[in-house]
């Protein structure tokens, strides 16, 4: 079965073999698509998915072109799925929803650059 579904900007369309195996892939995107439809440090809908390649390691993002913050997104091992990443290695919440600045990190700093 196909099911269309209008997710704000998006058109999304998904195919499972039940209504709840689509429910559940709507509920995924959406999950992914709401979270980088508006920036949580400057509230601006000026965003846009970015996938980067680094050492043969793919990172996905939303970036806000207005104020340039970044959400990054992890990937689950379980299943691949994809979700944006709100805590810190540490389990901390990130402040603004996940949605930072990249700032170049003091030499005498041990902090990471966020």
């Amino acid at each position: 079965m196909l099911i269309d579904y209008q997710l704000g900007r998006a058109k999304i369309t998904v195919d499972g073999d039940t209504t709840l195996a689509c429910w559940d892939k709507i509920a995924s995107a959406s999950e992914i698509l709401s979270a980088a439809s508006t920036c949580g440090a400057c509230g601006s809908n000026n965003t846009m998915l970015n996938t980067r390649e680094y050492q043969g390691n793919h990172f996905r993002e939303a970036v806000c072109l207005d104020c340039g913050c970044k959400l990054a997104f992890g990937q689950r091992r379980s299943d691949g799925e994809i979700y944006p990443r709100r805590r810190d290695k540490e389990g901390n919440t990130i402040g603004g929803n996940g949605w930072v600045k990249w700032q170049p990190r003091d030499a005498n700093d041990d902090d990471v650059g966020f």
